[in-house]
């Protein structure tokens, strides 16, 4: 029976998915607008991806919303009746999302007029939920958990539920109707300034530690870890469901190090050689199972030409970046392709299956730079060591490899650089042996196709 050719194949299973997504799947209402201002100001019967450099929802969403963008708002009157999943430098909420609520970003936001219905989960540099906010219903019945970690926060509106934090600073100046646990920072601490985060609008500053304002007030107990403990209120809660632990931040934790010795840093040299050495050798193992004859051919290609193997060596890296942009470009040329013939549905599959791609193929590079191109290199080493010593060890696959990587265990772990040159230079030679073997297997795989047909 005649093979077809990879590339077919491939190209007729993405066809057949693309088919079967248009005819399975629902619609997905997906914006994109040139000047990276995407503003939507007409209902939205489906879920809404959308990426852009400034998005401003001022309608309904009769679904998810999920935002990549710069800066995001979500206007008065406005509602997003699914969940909303967003991530930017800055997000505002100012309208009421019926589901959950997952964000991340520079400075969060949910303002006075702003209502999350369920959980609101966030990581960031700060949280802010305005006076008049509300997380959860009322009566705390459906959602109203607050998760967030970051630096500060300040929780002034109303919470149903509990609240989870981790972060320099928190200010309570609201209602909470369940439990806190929260971990946070010494009071005069050296905070992390915001400044040095470019394009970030400037948030309001809040002292370390856990404060509480005049308007606090805990429905269940308070857990909190601190460097200190803090004067908590009768206002806010009884001191009877108040748990401290005292306990350093864990950022600070590491500004002042333990000194170091020459000899902690031998062995932590000689820990992670061996560490290699094992990691390498299963990785060997691994190959010399699933794919013998690779370690093998690409050794003979080194051994060959060692200077080619070098000049590939530094071309798979351009052909990487060649390889990711183009699928950029496949992946935009598809998108528009798709918009002309109205099947916008499918943007977001083009999209996700563009981006596995080039996460595949980085991850394919990073595999054979990092291991298989040193496992190469180490068994050629051993190969030719062991054939000057003991000929018939240097025929076996396991010997060779054995002996090249405890070699390259020891050259690596030269100091003053030279180590880690060695083992830039063992990569740049494995990646062109490697490519040499491969551009080999594809120069000969249409020959056989033809002998078996």
């Amino acid at each position: 029976m005649k093979n077809r050719p990879l590339y077919k194949i491939t190209a007729t299973v993405f066809i057949t998915f693309l088919l079967l997504a248009a005819f399975v799947t629902p619609a997905l209402a997906i914006g994109v607008k040139g000047d990276n201002v995407l503003v939507i100001s007409s209902d939205v019967d489906d879920d809404l991806y959308a990426v852009a450099r400034y998005f401003t929802l001022s309608a309904t969403v009769h679904g998810d919303l999920i935002v990549l963008a710069q800066t995001i708002t979500i206007q008065p009157g406005s509602v997003v009746e699914g969940d909303l999943m967003a991530a930017g430098q800055d997000i505002i909420i100012q309208g009421e999302v019926k589901g959950d609520v997952r964000i991340a970003g520079g400075v969060l936001m949910v303002s006075s007029t702003g209502k999350v219905d369920e959980d609101l989960v966030a990581a960031g540099y700060s949280l802010e939920l305005e006076p008049g906010s509300q997380v959860g219903q009322p009566d705390g019945t459906v959602g109203g958990d607050v998760a967030f970690a970051g630096s500060q926060a300040s929780f002034s509106g109303s919470i149903a539920r509990d609240i989870d934090m981790v972060g320099e600073g928190l200010e309570l100046n609201g209602a909470v109707g369940g439990n806190m646990k929260v971990y946070v920072g010494r009071q005069k601490a050296e905070r992390f300034p915001l400044d040095t985060i470019p394009g970030l609008n400037e948030a309001q500053a809040i002292p370390g530690g856990l404060t509480f304002g005049s308007l606090a007030k805990i429905g269940g107990t308070l857990n909190y870890t601190s460097p200190e403990e803090v004067s908590v209120p009768t206002s806010a809660i009884v001191h009877e469901k108040v748990t401290f632990h005292q306990q350093d931040f864990y950022w600070e934790r590491y500004q002042t190090p333990r000194h170091v010795t020459a000899l902690d840093r031998a062995v932590s040299r000689a820990l992670n050689q061996f560490r290699w050495f094992l990691s390498l050798l299963l990785v060997g193992l691994l190959l010399a199972w699933v794919a013998p004859d690779l370690t093998r051919r690409s050794a003979e290609h080194l051994q060959a030409k060692p200077l080619y193997s070098m000049g590939w060596g530094f071309v798979s890296i351009f052909a990487l970046l060649f390889g990711v942009l183009s699928l950029i470009v496949v992946i935009g040329m598809l998108g528009v392709l798709l918009g002309i013939i109205h099947l916008t549905g499918l943007l977001a599959l083009d999209i996700a299956l563009g981006f596995m791609a080039m996460l595949a193929l980085v991850m394919v590079y990073v595999i054979a730079a990092v291991l298989v191109s040193k496992v190469v290199v180490s068994f050629l080493g051993g190969q030719l060591i062991l054939k000057r010593i003991k000929p018939e060890w240097a025929r076996s696959r396991i010997w060779p490899l054995l002996l090249g990587l405890v070699i390259f265990a020891i050259l690596t772990a030269i100091p003053l650089y030279i180590g880690q040159f060695i083992n830039v230079v063992i990569v740049l030679l494995g990646l062109g042996a490697l490519w040499m073997a491969g551009s080999e297997w594809i120069r000969r795989k249409p020959g056989k196709q033809e002998e078996v047909s």
